[in-house]
């Protein structure tokens, strides 16, 4: 290290051209004190080297910071996206309008059934998803952001995850149907218990929450790790697991 060259007091500058003589200004004593001064005086080397070590503590609290931000930012960013795709597969309400002639009610008024969707694949060769008989189901998928843990969670609210989860999976449910028919064959529907009993019935799967995930995997997630702000390690990770089965 040259601590000598350093030293402010050892050469001095023309008072024409600014530049540094080869003459010393100083004599063998002075360099000496100078140079004691310059390692372990109180206004010296030590602390410069204090002052730049908090300075890159501060820049890196400074890091810190905006990468826990930008972490934040994108795990909103993804929920969101995420909730309202999801909310929009049930945007088109279907309301009783289909008369079912297989079902008739205990005075022999017609019975109109609920539509429903086609489980399976659509044109586009994506599921189906379950058609909308309110708004309570789109009303109650939220999501919610964990910053500590750096996770989000996408779904429906508590009370409303058994249907949720028929809807999503499919799957058998033990409920209370109606069994009496009619002279003519069809299903006598009634409020009475009496005229209902236990049966299991097997529902199919129409996903709606595993589609709006992908549909955001593949539209935005390119997008929402453009942040420079992002360490490059969590953009992996991030990555890697938005684009795992679910």
């Amino acid at each position: 290290m040259g601590l000598f060259s350093n030293n402010p007091g050892l050469f001095r500058r023309s008072s024409r051209s600014g530049r540094v003589s080869s003459k010393w200004n100083v004599t063998p004593g002075k360099i000496g004190s100078r140079a004691i001064t310059g390692m372990a005086g109180p206004f010296g080397r030590g602390v410069q080297f204090m002052l730049k070590a908090n300075q890159l503590t501060f820049h890196e609290a400074r890091f810190q910071r905006r990468a826990e931000n930008a972490i934040r930012i994108l795990l909103h960013r993804f929920g969101g996206y995420t909730q309202r795709v999801a909310a929009n597969k049930f945007r088109h309400l279907r309301t009783r309008k289909w008369l079912d002639k297989g079902k008739v009610w205990w005075n022999g008024k017609p019975y109109h059934s609920w539509k429903y969707s086609k489980a399976g694949l659509n044109r586009a060769g994506k599921p189906t998803a379950p058609f909308a008989h309110s708004k309570a189901i789109p009303a109650n998928i939220k999501f919610a952001v964990d910053t500590y843990r750096r996770n989000v969670i996408i779904g429906p609210t508590p009370k409303n995850k058994r249907i949720m989860d028929i809807l999503e999976y499919g799957g058998p449910q033990t409920l209370l149907l109606n069994y009496k028919r009619s002279k003519s064959g069809r299903l006598i529907m009634s409020h009475r218990k009496q005229d209902k009993r236990s049966m299991t019935v097997h529902y199919k799967a129409r996903p709606f929450m595993r589609p709006a995930w992908d549909t955001t995997v593949e539209k935005k997630l390119d997008e929402f790790l453009r942040d420079p702000n992002l360490p490059e390690s969590f953009k992996s990770i991030f990555s890697t697991a938005a684009k795992g089965k679910y």
